[in-house]
């Protein structure tokens, strides 16, 4: 709570009653997933590779995941 409080002292802002009593952390406006076209998948990773190698050898952790999906998307080809 003392974060929130923090927050919205910052910004200038009351804070959200719900917020504070602990009405944070639901799921909201909550969807089905549908798999991504492994086409679109190839686009991004083609556009983004060298950007998430960058990030993978800077951040690790998730970075690293995120360049092995891409790679792995890459090595499939082309149709």
């Amino acid at each position: 709570h003392a974060l929130i409080l923090d927050v919205c002292t910052f910004l200038g802002v009351s804070a959200f009653p719900d917020a504070l009593a602990g009405g944070l952390g639901g799921k909201v406006n909550v969807g089905t997933y549908t798999d991504f076209p492994l086409k679109y998948k190839r686009l991004i990773a083609e556009l983004t590779i060298d950007y998430t190698r960058n990030c993978a050898e800077t951040f690790g952790g998730d970075c690293v995941a995120w360049l092995e999906e891409a790679e792995a998307v890459l090595s499939l080809g082309r149709p």
